[in-house]
């Protein structure tokens, strides 16, 4: 598996949400700041788009809108027009779908609540991301953005389960714009994944987390010589080769922590540690806490729900 596909096979196990919203006339709806990553996209028609702080966007039909930053927004076909709150608006409609004035444009909108594995990965991101139709990803957006919208004007069975994939594929091709423009960008996971040296000894740490990896091996893996590697990993992710390689580690630690029953001794196994103890230490330093310890938390969690009403 690849990097990318790896760190957002994470997403599935946390809640989604998904709505539509039609309107049309002059309108406006204010919605709060979202608690994890939102994409808007438009169907049919075009409207303006407001963060707050932010020059408003115009959005057309097969645009979409991915917001990383925690701050509310205005979706409205005229910033001047009177506004409705996007919380009461959908409490009135729970199908899935609000309603506003006419059907000039209607909309999208979803929001994943992340894991801990990609907290870092999105913070990296843009504070908003406008991806327009025309780019080579616009086809495969526009099919799921029909999609979505039969899925929610006719729920059928496994529809819960369709919404769910559907919206990963908006946003897996959001984020493959995101990673592929250019510009200058800081340090950091995302970032990395276009460099071709990094992201070939990213995929191979990716591929066997259980490897005794060194500097040499990696930098084997990635085709370069040793110091090269050495600095152009540092540079492109803003660690060294072998911290990144004990992150992952800590990563999929968690992750088996929480999701599986597995002995810690398996776990630890898994992930090319000796002894349970060696294993232990290095989750203690990661996460400040056993890993019997964090299990133990993880099962309060309240689990996975794929629910209506996002844009709200």
């Amino acid at each position: 598996m690849d990097a990318l596909s790896d760190l957002l096979s994470t997403i599935v196990t946390r809640n989604a949400h998904y709505a539509g919203l039609q309107a049309g006339g002059e309108w406006a709806v204010d919605f709060p700041a979202p608690s994890g990553l939102k994409f808007v996209a438009v169907v049919t028609g075009e409207c303006l788009l407001q963060v707050v702080g932010e020059v408003p966007v115009l959005l057309s039909a097969g645009d979409c809108f991915l917001l990383a930053e925690r701050k509310p927004f205005r979706l409205a076909s005229d910033m001047l027009a009177p506004t409705v709150d996007a919380a009461s608006l959908f409490a009135q409609n729970p199908d899935g779908v609000a309603r506003l004035c006419g059907s000039d444009v209607f909309l999208i909108g979803g929001e994943f609540d992340f894991c801990e594995e990609i907290e870092r990965a999105v913070g990296e991101l843009e504070p908003a991301t406008v991806v327009r139709d025309g780019t080579s990803e616009a086809p495969v957006i526009r099919w799921a953005l029909d999609q979505l919208s039969r899925e929610l004007a006719f729920p059928s069975l496994g529809t819960v389960l369709m919404r769910q994939h559907l919206g990963q594929i908006l946003l897996l091709q959001v984020l493959r714009v995101t990673v592929s423009r250019d510009g200058d960008r800081p340090p950091g996971w995302l970032g990395a994944l276009r460099d071709e040296k990094c992201r070939k000894a990213i995929e191979a740490i990716h591929d066997r987390p259980h490897a005794a990896w060194s500097v040499e091996s990696l930098a084997a893996a990635a085709g370069v010589s040793r110091s090269t590697f050495a600095f152009q990993f540092k540079k492109n992710v803003g660690m060294a080769p072998l911290e990144y390689v004990i992150e992952h580690r800590m990563r999929l630690a968690r992750r088996h922590l929480r999701q599986s029953e597995r002995p810690i001794s398996w776990i630890a196994e898994k992930l090319g540690y000796v002894s349970d103890s060696a294993f232990s230490s290095a989750f203690k330093r990661s996460a400040s806490c056993s890993p019997t310890d964090y299990r133990k938390r993880a099962r309060n969690d309240p689990g996975s729900e794929v629910t209506m009403n996002v844009m709200r």
